[in-house]
């Protein structure tokens, strides 16, 4: 980095600080950059890689979709622009891997998660937490997309990094699993009036 230069990157220095899970809700909102959504920190407006280590921790699942290439057609055909909304959709039949977590767009299957990943998610699938996913690097319907990344999390949390607020007067579901912490932030900030 030429000096004088400052870093658009959240320095590794203060991950801990700043991405923690006391942290609620967390400090992040996803912003388009070169051409893909990463997750900026709201206090220093600096950006954090999707892949960032850290953010597991506070019930982000971030992973590029294994497979997309043996799937050229359903990739071509499925709109994986950013923000698009994809299913995850649990496999545990599958031959291969017992964990297997299929990325399902509205024209078929896009690809998988990873294997290390799907060990760990498939767990909290098959407790049954609530996961919304959408896409944060990929193209349009009628493009070729070789490259899907995906990052997860509880709806809410989505609707907060995406930056839409729950009106007050919609029902809301009972918080289950790791999202309950976030919930109550939720509800509390209703409840306040906000």
């Amino acid at each position: 980095m030429p000096e004088g230069r400052e870093s658009v990157y959240l320095s590794s220095n203060r991950w801990d600080e700043l991405l923690a899970p006391s942290i609620t809700p967390p400090n992040l909102r996803l912003v388009p950059y070169r051409g893909e959504l990463w997750l900026s920190e709201t206090t220093t407006g600096k950006l954090i890689s999707v892949g960032n280590r850290h953010l597991a921790r506070l019930g982000l699942w971030t992973f590029r979709v294994r497979g997309v290439p043996y799937r050229p057609e359903v990739a071509k055909a499925a709109d994986l622009t950013l923000g698009t909304v994809v299913r995850l959709e649990r496999e545990p039949d599958n031959e291969h891997d017992r964990n297997a977590i299929a990325v399902m767009s509205g024209v078929g299957k896009v690809g998988y998660v990873n294997k290390q990943m799907a060990a760990r998610l498939a767990k909290l699938l098959d407790t049954g937490d609530r996961f919304k996913a959408i896409v944060v690097a990929g193209a349009p319907a009628g493009e070729e997309s070789s490259r899907v990344q995906v990052i997860a999390a509880d709806p809410a949390l989505i609707a907060h990094l995406r930056g839409v607020r729950r009106p007050t007067n919609t029902p809301r579901e009972v918080p289950q699993g790791r999202a309950a912490r976030f919930f109550a932030w939720v509800i509390g900030d209703a409840k306040r009036g906000a």
